[in-house]
């Protein structure tokens, strides 16, 4: 798990595979040489960094000077890097407005792969433009309901589409160095309350529609990062599913990068005992074929 950590400061910057065992042997020595304080600290990342070195944005993790240890500097997306909240007013202006990209499902209807290529390394060149170093994006959730909030930003209801998008996107963007972070991993179909949803999904289901488009961006993307869903499935926070995060993601799908949770969710379950919990059920006949 500490390999992780270091991993999301090492692996933005693009190796070659003649780099491969100098990037292993230093995040040996960095890991040999940080106290548990220092590994905590780097498992946040949250406003504190902004006020402790001027200079950061509202989603970064403290720089850890001692160890050399640079922060994830983080924009949310996901039509590209939004600034709001992202950029510190002393690196920018109420002037200084960045490009507004198309929609994901607008990208997606282009069934070009080159073209949504290009359009995630435009987006991580802007983010380093800001001085941002992540991008909180794409996002590939299957558009199940048109009553979902968030449809737009994500790429249509085909799981083969998603994940052909969802990689091309994520190469663009990680070609000049920016971390991608695809979201949400997984069944994020409903925006209102997602919060306490249970979503229950046949397995069938979430083999063959659900799972998918992320498993092609690991695979085929090589993406560096993704973001787990409010949501539980099947019962199962999907922030503290050890069977989606351990068994299918790393072991079956051979993802090696960072988890990150959506916002406070990593505490959430335990603030939200109290709270009902809806669940919605995903019929077989709405999402297996």
């Amino acid at each position: 798990m500490n390999k992780y950590i270091l991993s999301a400061f090492l692996i933005i910057i693009p190796v070659s595979h003649v780099m491969a065992d100098e990037v292993e042997t230093r995040v040996r020595e960095i890991l040999s040489k940080m106290t548990l304080a220092d590994k905590v600290e780097q498992l946040n990342i949250q406003p504190e960094p902004a006020k402790k070195y001027p200079g950061l944005g509202m989603c970064s993790q403290v720089w850890n000077k001692r160890l050399n240890i640079g922060p994830i500097i983080a924009a949310d997306g996901p039509r590209g890097p939004r600034k709001a909240g992202a950029v510190p007013s002393n690196r920018s202006s109420k002037n200084q407005l960045g490009p507004c990209s198309p929609t994901a499902l607008c990208v997606a209807s282009s069934w070009n792969t080159a073209l949504q290529f290009e359009a995630g390394r435009q987006w991580g060149l802007q983010a380093k433009e800001w001085g941002l170093n992540t991008v909180f994006a794409p996002a590939i959730n299957m558009i199940k309901d048109p009553r979902a909030g968030r449809n737009p930003e994500y790429v249509g209801e085909d799981p083969f589409l998603a994940g052909k998008v969802g990689a091309s996107i994520v190469q663009g963007m990680q070609s000049v160095g920016v971390m991608s972070v695809l979201k949400h991993l997984v069944a994020n179909n409903w925006e209102s309350g997602r919060q306490y949803h249970n979503v229950v999904v046949p397995m069938r289901s979430l083999r063959e529609l659900y799972m998918p488009a992320f498993q092609m961006c690991v695979e085929e993307g090589r993406v560096q990062s993704m973001m787990t869903c409010y949501n539980q499935v099947n019962g199962e926070w999907g922030s503290a599913s050890k069977w989606l995060l351990t068994d299918i993601a790393r072991k079956e799908w051979g993802f090696d990068g960072v988890f990150v949770s959506d916002w406070g969710q990593n505490s959430a379950p335990w603030r939200r005992r109290s709270r009902r919990v809806k669940t919605w059920s995903y019929p077989v006949s709405c999402s297996s074929t």
